[in-house]
């Protein structure tokens, strides 16, 4: 059954965590407030979290900032002078402060987190970056950094290995400094270039960025192995044309409409130890390049986005050789928008399948040549279906999940998600077939969105059964009415599970 409430769910460190953070500004901070608070700026303060490691006295800060709970007066006693992890990430007010703090006392600062952070005082974090020599990790996501935050850290962050700017608007001249000894107007200043031993660099959502900028990433690092970049096949086909390339990438990506076949092939066959795939359907782009990657030799994840207009991927045709190969690798498989998709094969083969997802498919095929090797998937934790009856009257509808498919589905006894929208297959008699597999013995987290031929009595041995349910969505699903909702609440309250639901 979910879980009752009991202080045994959270650990000691946990239950004592937020206790500090509920007393905080009555008992922790109440010297400093009476005394000390807003007579000066403190560089440094002996507080009360002085004797504890600096990492614990960062999760009360976290935990604050997460409740919404963070006030200025806490940083002068939770920024540690021996911190060398800090996370400001989601942080607009008194971000200031905040580095400032930092700039002044934590001299030993592997890994900064600012991302989500619009309002960082650029002067303030580039004198951070240019005084402390020792960063390893920068995560900036969405932030409102640019190329001159980029200049700053090639200058100054020669063990920097992990740096994440995704969705800002670094552009080319920024990811040239990187690595290149130029200056962002592209004259020579030995002084730039010192980000040599970048591991992981993420510029996905970076509009400014093109295949140039990229591939002179792929060529200077020596030591990249993931580069999250919405088009890696383009980079690596300029980079291949001006030298050998010798790649270690993890993955590897295409998205762009110039790319032939013969420069997804290459790219392949240049990084055979990729173990990640993300492909997107291009014009010029047939499905056999795709059959390169049989030549990989692992793969671990398979991400297709079909684009029914520029040469339709066939599931048939691509994804069932790779699926065939790699079967006992693959443990992540997402399907957009494909034709054709055999629901049985990828149950059958893929033993090892942990995370399914299948978005805006056309149509799904059964093809029952021999007996099926399983009734469910052996090893399947998530699965996130949206399945959809569209007939537009020219022939280019979507059909639903068939109702023997999304039943093997459900019938997956170790689901620890399971996410179902649009499905109008889905009713009470598939979880009673559903239950001779599987108990939901791990169920954490149920979502069903539009779901209209389902009722809370078809749910019923779900949601007051024996598993640790977490959290349950019900939205849209006509046939749950407020009435089922409230009894599910009495059920809740009456029986102290820790269940959050959503109903609407």
């Amino acid at each position: 059954m979910p879980t009752v409430k009991q202080k045994a769910k959270k650990s000691l460190q946990k239950l004592c965590i937020e206790n500090v953070c509920k007393h905080m500004d009555t008992l922790w901070c109440k010297h400093f407030l009476d005394y000390y608070y807003k007579i000066s700026h403190w560089k440094y303060v002996i507080g009360p979290f002085d004797g504890i490691l600096p990492s614990l006295a960062k999760e009360i800060l976290v935990c604050l900032k997460d409740s919404k709970q963070l006030r200025r007066h806490h940083l002068y006693l939770l920024i540690s002078v021996y911190a060398k992890s800090v996370d400001f990430s989601g942080c607009d007010t008194d971000l200031n402060l905040m580095l400032q703090l930092t700039l002044e006392r934590c001299y030993m600062l592997q890994e900064l987190k600012i991302s989500r952070c619009m309002k960082i005082p650029r002067s303030i974090l580039n004198n951070l970056i240019s005084t402390i020599d020792t960063l390893v990790s920068i995560e900036a996501a969405s932030s409102n950094i640019g190329d001159d935050f980029m200049s700053v850290i090639s200058v100054y962050c020669p063990n920097l290995r992990y740096l994440d700017v995704s969705y800002t608007s670094i552009s080319n001249r920024g990811l040239r400094t990187l690595v290149l000894q130029e200056d962002l107007d592209g004259c020579h200043d030995a002084r730039f270039g010192q980000c040599r031993n970048i591991a992981l660099l993420k510029v996905i959502g970076c509009q400014k960025i093109t295949d140039q900028g990229a591939a002179v990433i792929l060529e200077e690092l020596k030591n990249l192995q993931i580069f999250e970049y919405s088009n890696l096949v383009g980079a690596i086909r300029i980079a291949s044309q001006n030298k050998d390339l010798v790649l270690k990438l993890k993955s590897i990506s295409c998205g762009s409409e110039s790319l032939e076949d013969e420069d997804f092939c290459e790219a392949v066959l240049l990084n055979t130890n990729c173990d990640k795939v993300f492909i997107t359907s291009c014009p010029n782009l047939t499905e056999t390049s795709f059959l390169s990657l049989l030549e990989l030799d692992s793969l671990t994840e398979l991400h297709i986005t079909n684009d029914i207009c520029h040469n339709p991927i066939s599931f048939q045709y691509t994804c069932s050789p790779l699926l065939e190969k790699f079967s006992t690798s693959l443990h992540t498989l997402n399907l957009y928008s494909l034709e054709h998709v055999n629901i049985q094969l990828i149950r059958d083969v893929c033993i090892r399948l942990t995370d399914l997802t299948l978005m805006w498919n056309i149509n799904f095929i059964t093809l029952q040549e021999t007996e099926p090797v399983y009734s469910y998937f052996p090893s399947l934790k998530t699965a996130n279906i949206f399945s959809i009856e569209v007939d537009p009257g020219d022939g280019n509808g979507f059909s639903n999940l068939t109702y023997a498919d999304l039943l093997t589905i459900i019938s997956s006894p170790n689901l620890s998600k399971l996410v179902l929208s649009h499905c109008s297959n889905l009713v009470d008699e598939i979880f009673l077939q559903a239950a001779e597999f599987s108990k939901y013995e791990f169920l954490q987290h149920l979502q069903l969105e539009k779901c209209s031929e389902v009722t809370y009595e078809g749910l019923q041995d779900i949601l007051e059964g024996s598993n640790p349910l977490e959290t349950v969505c019900l939205n849209n699903c006509n046939l749950i009415t407020r009435r089922d909702y409230t009894k599910y609440l009495d059920v809740i309250r009456k029986k102290k599970w820790n269940v959050k639901v959503e109903w609407s």
